[in-house]
Formats: C-alpha cells, structure tokens, sequence
C-alpha cells in the first residue's frame, strides 16, 4: 500500500489511529493477558457478597428490579476487572467510557452454566500419563477472571474489549500436558467458545483438531450431524482420544485420521463433507495455519466453514495492517526507511502478508484508512487472495 498523498484530513487520522493503537496496547497489557495467564488471583468471596448486598440495597432505593444474580455480577466485575482499568485511564471521563462496554461484556457463570455440560458426565475422562504427556484437571477458583470469547470491537472506534468473565464455583477441568506445558485445556472459553462454533454445523463433519475430544462429543449429540471425521497430526494426542477419550464417547458417530490437518484439507474435495470445523490452532502464533485454511476454503463452494477464534486472528494481523500504515506514512512525510524500527522475524512475516494483501491498495483520504482498518474489509481481502504466510 502506499500514501498517495498526506493531507490535514489524513494527519488528524493518523493521530487517532496512534491513540487507540496505544488504548488497544495498554489493555492487552493490563487486562487481557495478565487474565489469560492467571496472573489474577480470585477476588475474595466473601468481598463480593458484601459489595453485591451494597449494589442490592442501592437498587432498592431507585425501585430497580435487579437479582442476586446480577448483584454477584457487578460486585464481581468491580472487584476485579474495574479495578484494572482504573489502572490504565486516570481520567474519569475516560474510564467511563471504556468501562461501560467492558462490563457489558462480562459473565457471571455459574455450574448450570458450565458444570452442567454433558461432556462432564459423559466423557470426564481419568487422569493418566503417556510418555511426555499428562491428562490432569486444574481448578478455576471462584471469581477468578478468565477470558470466555473473542474481544468484541467497540462501535465507534477501533478499540477490542476483551470479553471477561468468573465462575462462581469451583469449576474443576482436565487438561493435557506435554512435558509439563499444557497443550490443551477444557476452559471455560473453550466451551463457551466451541457451542457457539458448532451452532449451526451439520451433515458430514470434518473436524480438524481432536484437542480434548470436546468439539468431537458435542458435535456427536447434534442429531443433525451424520458423522464426524477427526483430523489430527500429533499421533500422540491422537493415541490419547483414540484409546482414553473415544470409548467413553459412546458414539459410533466419530472416526479419526492421522494427518496434518492442512494436508488432509488440500486434498478433500469440495462437497465431500457438508462442514470443514477448524480448531488445529494452539494459539495467535498459529496466525499462518489460519491464512493456510482461508486459502484452502476458497476451492469450496459447498462446504461451509467454521473456524474457531477467526476474530482474534483477524484482530491481530489487523495490527500489523495498523504497522504497515504507519510506516507508509512515515515514508510519505519523507523518512529514511531505516528509520523505522525493525519488526522480528515472525511478525514481518505476518506483516509482508499484509503487504501482498493490500499491494495495490492506494490511500487518498481518511475513508480509504477507515475502510482498510475495518475487520470484515480484512477478511474479505484474505478470502479473495491467493496468499498465505
């Protein structure tokens, strides 16, 4: 992409672009990744009864009909995550405004939320270890804070709210590990964020990713889904759901393959199977698998997609469509290209995909900068390229 030329217009736009670039950091930093990690110790109980019976009383003073329920909720979300973003914007104007959509976000999940899935009763499978590989359970305390979803963007500006919620029970889970570091795990994002995936997926399923066997067990109870092909690489966690996992399933719904799922995909046929599920990502670092997928559901006309965590994905290369922007400014006002910092290897891989996805893009106004910063105009460019990272 290039700059044809900078204007006031696209100066002011600039500005605002490096203001919510720093927002979007300072939120990450302070709120999301601190929770993803674990680094947040659970608020005490017992504080959150006493601040809910203080929200309870204040609701019947303005005759508002508010539950104990939603009392636990905001008591829960201003013993934790308010407190955070106090952190961040010492301006209380300013912390208003992003506390509002960061508390609409929030979840209070109790065990008829997440206890009570079928997968607990059903599969729950014992602890065991294989070689390099474990399958243990680990425990969310109560009011810990986790992420349940992908951010959601902000209306009016491009700011990610990270989608945070507490689970008012101890919710016990079993995760894998492989020499100590875990590989996968049955947390509440990744039920939250699997029903919603699987929604609206049916027939003859090809599932990418075997994980826990969450997505496989939960498929298989859908009676509009035939059958469900999965794919998985590693030929150890494949031996782990093949032999601890499947036979508590009891479905004759589910077979499996060994392969690298992308391999298997390249070579299906379109309309071999109803609907292609990809869950074969660890984490953001796995950005390149998920451009191999988009690639590979371009051949399909009559299979119809679902992949998990797309948003994120999208969320982040955005921000090296973000990097890119700027240094294609920064050139326009006349700077020596080795002026601008170095990116590490990784991320200027992602960054020159940007480049081949917006080489003929030429910006001549704010709209221009508008549009390419909007996330659905991003994955329309990635579904009509032939690039991958």
């Amino acid at each position: 992409m290039k700059i044809q030329k900078i204007t006031e217009d696209i100066k002011r736009k600039f500005v605002e672009l490096d203001f919510y670039a720093n927002v979007n950091s300072a939120i990450e930093t302070e709120i999301t990744y601190p929770i993803e990690t674990n680094f947040i110790y659970p608020t005490d109980p017992e504080q959150i009864k006493e601040t809910a019976e203080q929200v309870l009383e204040e609701a019947r003073k303005k005759n508002a009909d508010l539950t104990q329920k939603d009392a636990m909720r905001t008591a829960s979300f201003a013993g934790g995550v308010a407190g955070m973003c106090a952190k961040i914007f010492e301006n209380d104007s300013t912390l208003s405004e992003y506390l509002a959509p960061l508390e609409a976000e929030f979840r209070l999940f109790g065990e008829s939320d997440l206890g009570m899935d079928p997968y607990f009763s059903a599969v729950n499978p014992p602890g065991f270890t294989k070689g390099a590989y474990t399958l243990s359970y680990e425990t969310f305390h109560p009011y810990q804070l986790a992420v349940y979803d992908e951010s959601a963007v902000m209306k009016n500006r491009p700011v990610n709210i990270p989608r945070i919620c507490a689970v008012d029970y101890a919710y016990t889970y079993p995760i894998i590990s492989k020499n100590d570091k875990v590989i996968c795990a049955l947390t509440p994002n990744v039920l939250f964020v699997g029903q919603k995936l699987i929604k609206d997926v049916s027939g003859d399923v090809l599932l990418l990713g075997s994980e826990l066997g969450y997505l496989a067990y939960s498929l298989s109870l859908k009676d509009n889904v035939k059958s469900i092909t999965v794919v998985e690489g590693d030929k150890n966690i494949l031996s782990i759901f093949e032999e601890k996992l499947l036979p508590l399933m009891g479905t004759e719904k589910i077979k499996t393959a060994e392969c690298n799922p992308i391999e298997f995909l390249s070579k299906t046929k379109d309309g071999e199977f109803d609907c292609v599920v990809a869950s074969c990502f660890m984490s953001l670092a796995e950005t390149n698998i998920y451009t191999r997928v988009k690639k590979e559901e371009q051949r399909f006309k009559n299979t119809k997609f679902f992949i998990r965590d797309e948003t994120a994905f999208l969320m982040h290369l955005m921000s090296f469509t973000i990097r890119r922007l700027e240094e294609a400014y920064y050139l326009a006002l006349g700077y020596d290209p080795s002026q601008i910092p170095l990116l590490a290897e990784d991320d200027e891989k992602k960054a020159k995909y940007i480049d081949k996805l917006t080489k003929n893009i030429v910006i001549t106004s704010s709209e221009d900068i508008d549009n390419l910063t909007k996330l659905e105009n991003l994955k329309k460019l990635i579904e009509s390229s032939p690039y991958k990272i």
